[in-house]
C-alpha cells in the first residue's frame, strides 16, 4: 500500500505539473515515455545553467528517481517472496477464477512427482479421488488425504484459503506431508492396542491353562469321580467355560471395531435429530435423575451418516451419564449444536466428577476402560465415526469440574 500511494502522488505532481507549465510540453512528453517503458536513463538538466526550467527539471528527476526505487523495491518484494515460496517445506498452489494454475511451487512438483499443474483438471491424472476433495472444498476447509504410490503412502494435510490478488478472487491450496507424524502416531497406537490385547488375552489364557492342568492332575490314573473331586472338576469347567465365553466376547467386541465404516451420507434437520435423542433418554434420564438439555444455537443441517452419528451421540451421552456419583445432585447433560465459519460443532457436556489426566490420554484406546462391566470399545468406536466423516472429536475434562466432549464436522 505505501507503494502504491507512492506511485499515485508521482501521478498526481505529474499531472499538477502539465497542468501548470503545458501539456506539449516535450519533457513531460519524454519523462512519461520513459516510466511507461522502464527507460530511467533519460536525466534533464536541472544544472543553475539551465535557468527557469532547472527548477522544473529537477522535480522532474526526483520524480524518476522516486519512480525507479519503486519500481526495485516492487521487484526485490516479487524475487523475495518467489524465493520464500520456492523453499518452504509445503506444497502450494493458486488457482484463478477458471481454476488455472498461475503458481505452483517446487515442493508441491516434488511431493506429487509432477513437473507440469497447469490447472486444477490437471490432478485428475495424480489422483482421481484427490482431484475431486481439492474441487469439493470450502474456503477454510481442511482435510486429510492419503496419496498412494507404488511404494510408500504420503499423507497429506490439505487447507484451501481464499486471496485477493490485482482485484481478482484467488483459491490457495496448501498441502502439507504429514506422514511422519501419522507413523509415529500409528506406531503409539498399535503399541497401546498390543499391550490391550496381551492384557485381555493373557487374563482369559492363563486361568484356563491353570485349571486345566489342575484336572489332569486331578484325573490323572482316576476311573471315577465321586464327592469333592468331582465338585472341583464341575467348578473348573464351569471357569473354563466363563473365561472361554468372555474371550470370544471379547473377539466379537473386536471385530465390531475392526470393520470398515461405509457410509450413508444424509441431510437433515438438527432440531428434529436431537430431539429424537433425547427422546430414546427420556425414560433412563428420569430414572437416574439426570437432566438432558439441548440447545440447538445455529445450525439447522447436518450432512451424515444418521444412523452412525447417532451411535456416536448414544455413546458419549451414556458416557456422560456414567460419571456422575450415585448420590450427586443437579445432574445435567448437555447438547449444543453450533454453527461457524463453514464448521458444525457438536457439544456434549456434564457436570460429573471429572476424568483423571492419566485416564484422559487413554479413553480413545480400543478396549481401555476403567468400568467393571465396561468393553471399552464406546469411545474408540465413536472416535472412528466421526473420523469416517473427516472430522474429529476433543475432550476437556476437570476433576471435579465435569467434562466436554467436542465433535467438529464440515457444515
Amino acid at each position: 500500500m505505501p507503494a502504491l500511494l507512492s506511485l499515485l502522488l508521482i501521478v498526481v505532481v505529474i499531472f499538477a505539473l502539465i497542468r501548470q507549465y503545458g501539456a506539449n510540453d516535450a519533457k513531460f512528453k519524454t519523462l512519461i515515455s520513459s516510466l511507461i517503458y522502464d527507460d530511467f536513463e533519460v536525466h534533464f538538466n536541472d544544472s543553475p545553467s539551465a535557468g527557469e526550467a532547472a527548477k522544473v527539471n529537477y522535480l522532474l528527476n526526483k520524480l524518476s528517481d522516486k519512480y525507479r526505487t519503486l519500481r526495485t523495491q516492487k521487484e526485490f518484494q516479487e524475487q523475495y517472496v518467489e524465493v520464500i515460496i520456492s523453499n518452504v517445506d509445503f506444497g502450494l498452489v493458486c488457482f484463478n477464477t477458471a481454476n488455472k494454475a498461475i503458481m505452483v511451487n517446487d515442493t508441491l512438483r516434488k511431493m506429487l512427482h509432477k513437473s507440469y499443474i497447469p490447472d486444477l483438471e490437471g490432478f485428475q491424472k495424480i489422483d482421481e479421488g484427490l482431484y475431486h476433495i481439492l474441487a469439493a472444498m470450502k474456503p477454510g476447509d481442511e482435510r486429510i488425504f492419503q496419496l498412494n504410490e507404488l511404494f510408500t503412502k504420503t499423507v497429506l494435510k490439505i487447507k484451501r484459503s481464499l486471496i485477493h490478488f490485482k482485484g481478482e478472487e484467488m483459491s490457495l491450496f496448501s498441502f502439507v506431508d504429514i506422514s511422519k507424524q501419522m507413523s509415529e502416531q500409528e506406531l503409539v497406537a498399535w503399541d497401546k492396542l498390543t499391550r490391550v490385547l496381551t492384557h485381555e488375552i493373557m487374563n482369559s489364557v492363563s486361568p484356563i491353562a491353570s485349571l486345566s492342568s489342575a484336572m489332569n492332575g486331578l484325573i490323572a490314573g482316576q476311573t471315577t469321580l465321586e464327592g469333592e473331586a468331582l465338585d472341583d472338576l464341575k467348578l473348573s469347567l464351569s471357569a473354563i467355560s466363563n473365561r472361554s465365553s468372555g474371550l470370544l466376547d471379547f473377539t466379537k467386541q473386536y471385530k465390531k471395531l475392526a470393520i470398515s465404516l461405509e457410509l450413508q451420507i444424509e441431510v437433515f434437520s438438527i432440531a428434529d435429530w436431537l430431539q429424537e435423542v433425547q427422546q430414546l433418554f427420556a425414560t433412563d434420564m428420569k430414572n437416574m435423575d439426570i437432566q438432558l438439555k439441548i440447545s440447538n444455537l445455529n445450525a439447522t443441517e447436518i450432512h451424515c451418516d444418521k444412523k452412525l452419528m447417532t451411535m456416536a451421540v448414544i455413546n458419549l451421552i451414556k458416557n456422560a451419564a456414567e460419571s456422575f456419583p450415585p448420590d450427586s445432585a443437579d445432574k445435567i447433560i448437555s447438547i449444543k449444536a453450533v454453527q461457524e465459519a463453514g464448521q458444525l460443532q457438536l457439544s456434549i457436556a456434564d457436570n460429573g466428577t471429572g476424568i483423571e489426566a492419566e485416564i484422559l490420554q487413554q479413553i480413545f484406546v480400543p478396549f481401555y476402560t476403567t468400568k467393571k462391566s465396561g468393553s471399552g470399545i464406546g469411545l474408540s468406536l465413536t472416535r472412528k465415526i466421526i473420523h469416517a466423516h473427516g472430522g474429529e472429536i476433543n475432550v476437556w475434562s476437570e476433576l471435579g469440574q465435569g467434562s466436554v466432549f467436542t465433535i467438529k464436522l464440515a457444515a
